[in-house]
């Protein structure tokens, strides 16, 4: 019987994959798989190079055009037939003993829709480690800059959903899409990913909406993958996750409150880049801050103008 299913979607990341790949087969000792690679109508010669492994764990499913990443994980779900379902980019590494205790977790855990491990750089440094949802108290925590003058620790006391330590095992809100792994019954009980993603925002959308139905969503800190990230080639990258970020406020935080909390993010990146502008600073640290302000402007004119529409 088979317990995982591995679900890779893939995009013109062909070395990637083929790592990604032998990660998988290094790494993973103890439970039976399968692997269902979906090539979005790679030009790489993706899709034929897992072919040419000629190994009968292996489903590919190649696409005639690019369907995006929460279509493409779903044609995949639709044939999986583990009773755990593994999420993994193409340009994510297992690491030894990862995931292994991620479905030791789930079998303990029964009320656990996901869990995901601790996300690196490539150079071994924290990537992420999960994440809380848009909120009022998470802006006003950034706005008030109490982290550059509070230890961590208190801060875990008093905001233990906001800040905590990246060794700590934790429930969370949402975790990365890159590496998570989902109970089968969650999954079904959602219909699957949210089609209106393209990509980016569509584990968060889940998330929410698993939770919403009574699961929790956990980080396990023992479990690790490195991640390269933004591998896939994609034009108009930025403009896809605004687009999908949009939508995420629109169905899941509401017009008025993300406008609240979208200002109060633009009025903290507004004094970032005063200080910045006082203090040296480095001009990467400079190009990010005034990508942020940039991002989160689009999404108030965005969030802006849906309420008006909606008048």
């Amino acid at each position: 019987m088979i317990t995982l299913s591995i679900i890779i979607v893939s995009f013109n990341t062909r070395d990637l994959l083929l790592q990604s790949l032998a990660a998988v087969f290094e790494t993973i000792q103890s439970l039976p798989f399968e692997i269902i690679v979906v090539d979005n109508a790679s030009a790489d010669g993706s899709a034929e190079a897992v072919e040419a492994l000629l190994d009968d764990r292996i489903t590919v499913i190649k696409n005639t055009e690019n369907q995006g990443f929460a279509r493409a994980n779903n044609q995949a779900i639709k044939i999986a037939r583990g009773r755990y379902l593994l999420l993994l980019n193409s340009d994510a590494l297992l690491q030894a003993e990862s995931v292994e205790p991620l479905a030791r977790f789930l079998d303990d855990h029964p009320h656990a829709a996901a869990v995901g491990p601790k996300i690196l750089n490539v150079d071994g440094t924290l990537q992420n480690k999960g994440f809380c949802f848009p909120s009022l108290s998470g802006a006003l925590l950034v706005l008030s800059g109490l982290e550059k003058f509070v230890s961590p620790a208190a801060l875990n006391r008093v905001f233990p959903r906001l800040c905590w330590d990246e060794n700590q095992t934790l429930e969370v809100d949402f975790l990365h899409g890159c590496c998570m792994l989902i109970r089968r019954e969650a999954i079904e009980a959602t219909g699957g990913f949210a089609e209106d993603y393209f990509m980016y925002f569509e584990e968060q959308d889940w998330c929410y909406r698993v939770r919403k139905l009574g699961f929790q969503i956990w980080y396990h800190s023992a479990a690790r993958v490195t991640h390269y990230g933004s591998a896939s080639p994609l034009e108009n990258r930025s403009d896809v996750f605004n687009r999908s970020m949009l939508i995420f406020y629109r169905k899941n935080i509401g017009i008025a409150r993300g406008l609240v909390i979208t200002a109060l993010q633009i009025f903290t990146a507004c004094i970032s880049l005063f200080r910045a502008a006082v203090a040296p600073r480095d001009e990467k640290d400079l190009d990010a801050m005034l990508s942020y302000l940039s991002q989160r402007v689009g999404l108030f004119r965005g969030l802006l103008g849906s309420g008006k529409a909606a008048l």
